[in-house]
């Protein structure tokens, strides 16, 4: 087993480390802040404390899932969901922190920092900026989809601690705090720009906005060329955050006992086929509908005259015959062969093509019979024109 798959990556396991190291950041940031008077500190350390409640609710969003629980949003949702709350969130942090800055440019303070108070101050923030990234990191590598969104938010955490480092340092070398807001103002707008790409993520999930209509035609074309499918009835497509969801519906050209091997051939395709598209992670699944029940073939005498088609009157003053399949009470295809030159034949071509209906002007008796010991209903065709 590799390290990756170990217990150490379980969700569980993750949580619980995750939610310790959360606890540090807040103890140390808030009991530094309050010693050394740091607002920026201090909120830093509230600011934690949200984060600490938003992984609480990932968890329970993971146990959601694995328990298969189907609320109404789905587990596809929930993801998406919780992404779009980090989303927010950073956009309130944002907010605040440019709000901080401003106020302390316009209004920089006289506060001035000592080498011992630096050196506590500078330790503080080193230590925190190792936590936000290893365990943002840590998370990531987990795997699953509302911890994953927990680790990018949690690094961008360390871009804000490396903010008010390098604020302290300008304070110190230069005895002015405005440094340290100039640079918050800096971070505000990488904080916003992640925000926004993980909004615009979460978003397209929860609207189950298409992956585009040439991803989708290259999965037509896909399973269209695996060996038993006769065509795609239906495809839907939709991000889960990063990933990719795929539902297809085929009709085969066999029986029902080959399905299971064509739902994994097609599921692996189409899991490289995403994945060659930027999409790591894929859930692809193969339903199998059924065919129109009430589809048949109806068969039309036709006459050629200068070219163009009118509906005979008979087998024998036919020069042609067009062939329909109905599905769904439309033609969806057709087909236009000779006319036979016998009765025995054009019964073994009936057979051969499964009619069920037959149409012409104004058939002999003796067919219209024959027609009926096959099962096949004569109709008299009003029309002049045959259907295209």
């Amino acid at each position: 087993m590799s390290f990756e798959q170990s217990w150490w990556f379980r969700p569980r396991v993750v949580f619980h480390v995750s939610i310790f190291l959360y606890i540090l950041r807040v103890v140390i940031k808030i009991g530094v802040g309050l010693a050394f008077a740091s607002p920026l500190l201090v909120g830093d350390g509230v600011h934690n404390i949200g984060d600490a409640g938003v992984l609480l609710a990932a968890y329970w969003v993971i146990w959601f899932i694995a328990n298969k629980s189907r609320g109404i949003y789905g587990p596809d949702n929930l993801p998406a969901l919780f992404q779009l709350s980090i989303a927010v969130l950073m956009g309130v942090l944002a907010f605040w922190v440019g709000t901080a800055s401003i106020e302390g440019l316009m209004n920089p303070g006289a506060r001035h920092l000592d080498l011992s108070s630096l050196g506590v101050v500078s330790l503080t923030m080193v230590v925190s900026v190792a936590i936000s990234l290893g365990a943002g990191a840590y998370q990531v590598r987990s795997g699953e989809p509302t911890l994953v969104a927990a680790g990018k938010e949690m690094r961008g955490d360390a871009l804000i601690e490396c903010s008010i480092l390098a604020g302290f340092l300008g304070e110190y070398l230069f005895s002015s705090s405005s440094i340290e807001y100039g640079f918050g103002l800096v971070v505000v707008f990488l904080i916003g720009k992640t925000a926004w790409e993980m909004g615009s993520e979460a978003k397209n999930t929860l609207l189950q906005v298409s992956l585009g209509e040439a991803f989708e035609e290259g999965i037509r074309a896909l399973v269209s060329s695996t060996y038993g499918v006769g065509e795609t009835v239906k495809l839907e497509t939709y991000p889960v955050l990063q990933a990719a969801r795929i539902k297809v519906w085929v009709l085969t050209q066999g029986g029902a006992e080959a399905n299971e091997d064509i739902r994994e051939a097609l599921r692996e395709r189409i899991r490289e086929y995403a994945e060659g598209h930027g999409h790591s992670e894929s859930r692809p699944d193969v339903y199998f509908a059924l065919p129109d029940p009430d589809w048949h073939r109806v068969l039309y005498a036709l006459v050629n005259e200068g070219g163009m088609c009118f509906v005979a009157p008979n087998i024998e003053n036919a020069d042609m015959l067009r062939v329909c399949a109905i599905e769904n009470g439309e033609i969806v295809s057709g087909e236009d062969i000779p006319a036979p030159k016998t009765l025995d034949e054009f019964l073994a071509l009936v057979r051969s093509k499964h009619i069920r209906v037959y149409r012409a002007w104004n058939e002999k008796e003796t067919v219209v019979s024959a027609l009926h010991k096959y099962g096949v209903h004569y109709k008299k065709t009003p029309t002049i024109l045959p259907p295209e």
